[in-house]
């Protein structure tokens, strides 16, 4: 995946809920959790590895769970 690709994408952190991509640099992310009022950078790409998901790919977990637990 391109990095430059990532700016708009939602994720979904551990502590701060869900936040947007505002920038992509060559070795981190700038995002923003307008929730939280917070303005976080994160090491691209082991930031994915350890606490944070592209929330498309959290909601898919997510409904996955849910679909296994009935």
């Amino acid at each position: 995946m391109k990095i430059e690709t990532l700016v708009g994408e939602a994720l979904l952190h551990k502590s701060f809920g869900t936040g947007i991509i505002e920038e992509v640099h060559e070795k981190y992310l700038e995002v923003d959790f307008s929730e939280k009022n917070k303005h976080c950078k994160f090491m691209y790409p082991s930031c994915f590895d350890w606490y944070v998901t592209k929330l498309r790919a959290a909601r898919r977990a997510m409904e996955h769970r849910a679909v296994y637990q009935r």
